[in-house]
């Protein structure tokens, strides 16, 4: 099998471009996009919290009896915060999330503009133009990007390797130890994709292997490979070991609890999904592209009676894994948006080779003039949709945060005792609690706390003791325990959206923001933000701070 062009062609566009527009779309998300899964919040926003100031909310995944996250992810992402760290005192801790998601957008964006300069080497100036095109409006490439979690880790290191794969072979490899070498990257940070991020990325190096196992230096790669990977996982053995305060392998652990569920411990217990919720969140993502990129098979049928088809004639091989990534999911009950991101460059690349060779067609069969109209009209739409999707998601969801940065400006001054020290309360909503890297910078000034409110039966974090703690009572099986509430009387805040809740007697409502309500609300124009459109067809509720005791003027 052939998995090199004839001729490679060096016409791109400048890189640079394509970088500074990526890191202008990637701060503007960092900036502007609510966190939109809770497991993002407490899985790792809290232990990084944890690690920082001490104190922060665990989940059960983090007790030392399960050991399914990596102390290693987590103490990684804390060094990229030392230059920030310096300034503790003076800034508020808000500073080293924004600071956080700002890091993980632009090296998104770097990695982004580099895989897109890697196709245009491959595919040449037009489909490379194409895959740019398509990141700068790629909503779920930028979404992730920003998101501190492992899959967003493993899409970064996804768009690294494929970087290395389509350059192989080009004039700048001319030798074997060149290739060697670039083999060598491409297995480092595949590796690092799986086993510092996401294990179940596993699928997206296929190809990769298959390849390799073709390629004259296998037995080289191999040790390589064999290296790395044990280097990494004894790194993380010793790092989550110390952590955890007993053996453990915290990679070992989440595929063993994903792979081999019962009926009292497994992913399944937080929900499954059919396949129409996979295509639906990456309609989402991309929009116009994905259907596009699913059309990569009819677009290679065609070629034949281009006069100029893209570029190489092999380019299945590097597009084939998505149809692998697609077909894995579809087998899996559990499914989440994040799983997603490790198809994104696999969606990029076969939406641009479809596109230019729908493009070619259609010269083909109309004028090359109103084929180049239709090629414009389609990016036109496709950014503008992207638009839409985007203010729907800085817009409709943003209350939380809102509401935290009111709660922190206007929290009064008190003396820094336990008796002293406020409670803030959730109940339905806990999962909309942004972090505590929202409240006040004095860790010990403020509690969360979670009330029992009817149908909150699930597990929910508890307040961190040390990370090899065994005393708090968390298990595997999603059930509630009694140390994860507290009483309504306890709390000296209470932020909910369901104000049915709340006895107004010993309540006053502080502050408030308008928070879309999803139960009512047309699924597209949740989706898709339309000016003066979306805000006459959207219903909302009220999301509130409520404060006890307090005599407080109520504000919009």
């Amino acid at each position: 099998m052939n998995l090199l062009p004839s001729k490679p062609s060096p016409r791109v566009y400048p890189s640079q471009l394509y970088a500074v527009g990526y890191i202008i779309i990637a701060l503007t998300f960092a900036l502007y996009q609510p966190i939109l899964d809770c497991d993002e919040t407490f899985n790792y926003w809290e232990p990084l919290h944890y690690l920082f100031f001490g104190c922060g909310l665990q989940t059960w995944e983090y007790h030392p009896d399960f050991a399914l996250r990596s102390w290693l992810y987590i103490k990684l992402h804390k060094i990229l915060l030392l230059p920030v760290a310096v300034f503790r005192g003076k800034i508020h801790k808000s500073v080293y999330f924004y600071a956080l998601k700002c890091i993980l957008g632009m090296i998104t964006a770097l990695t982004a503009s580099r895989f897109r300069t890697a196709v245009g080497y491959r595919f040449g100036q037009s489909i490379g133009t194409n895959a740019g095109l398509i990141i700068l409006g790629g909503v779920g490439i930028h979404s992730a990007g920003v998101s501190f979690l492992p899959s967003s880790f493993s899409m970064v290191a996804l768009f690294l390797s494929l970087s290395e794969w389509l350059r192989l072979g080009l004039d700048r490899c001319p030798d074997q130890s060149d290739s060697t070498r670039v083999w060598f990257r491409i297995i480092a940070y595949t590796a690092a994709s799986f086993f510092l991020g996401w294990p179940f990325a596993l699928p997206s190096a296929l190809a990769y292997a298959i390849h390799c196992l073709l390629h004259d230096t296998t037995h080289i790669c191999l040790r390589f490979a064999a290296g790395v990977t044990l280097l990494i996982l004894s790194v993380s053995t010793v790092v989550d070991s110390i952590s955890y305060g007993r053996l453990t392998l915290p990679v070992f652990n989440l595929l063993r609890y994903n792979l081999m569920p019962t009926e009292h411990a497994g992913s399944h217990l937080y929900g499954t999904e059919p396949v129409s919720y996979m295509l639906r969140n990456l309609i989402l993502c991309f929009n116009l592209i994905f259907p596009i990129a699913l059309f990569f098979p009819v677009s290679l049928c065609l070629q034949p009676y281009i006069a100029n088809p893209p570029k190489p004639r092999d380019a299945w091989a590097y597009t084939a894994t998505l149809w692998v990534l697609l077909g894995a999911w579809s087998c899996v009950p559990h499914k989440e948006e994040r799983f997603f991101s490790q198809m994104y460059p696999f969606i990029v690349l076969s939406a641009a080779v479809t596109i230019e060779t729908g493009h070619q067609f259609c010269c083909r069969i109309f004028s090359q003039t109103a084929a180049s109209i239709l090629y414009k009209v389609f990016f036109a739409l496709y950014f503008c949709i992207s638009i839409a999707r985007s203010l729907a998601l800085f817009t409709l969801y943003s209350a939380p945060r809102e509401l935290h940065d009111a709660f922190r400006r206007t929290m009064p001054m008190h003396d820094d005792t336990e008796a002293n020290q406020r409670t803030i309360c959730y109940s339905k909503d806990w999962y909309r609690f942004p972090s505590s890297f929202f409240l006040p910078s004095d860790s010990e000034r403020v509690r969360v706390a979670f009330v029992k409110s009817d149908g909150l039966d699930a597990q929910l974090p508890v307040p961190f003791r040390t990370t090899q703690s065994r005393d708090n009572d968390l298990n595997q099986s999603n059930v509630a325990n009694s140390m994860q509430f507290t009483s309504v009387s306890q709390c000296d805040y209470l932020m909910t959206s369901h104000g049915n809740e709340v006895d107004r007697k010993n309540w006053t409502k502080s502050y408030q923001r308008s928070i879309v309500n999803a139960p009512t609300a047309p699924w597209y124009f949740r989706a898709f933000y339309l000016p003066y459109v979306s805000r006459h067809k959207l219903s909302f509720a009220s999301f509130c701070l409520y404060s006890k005791h307090v005599e407080s003027e109520s504000r919009p």
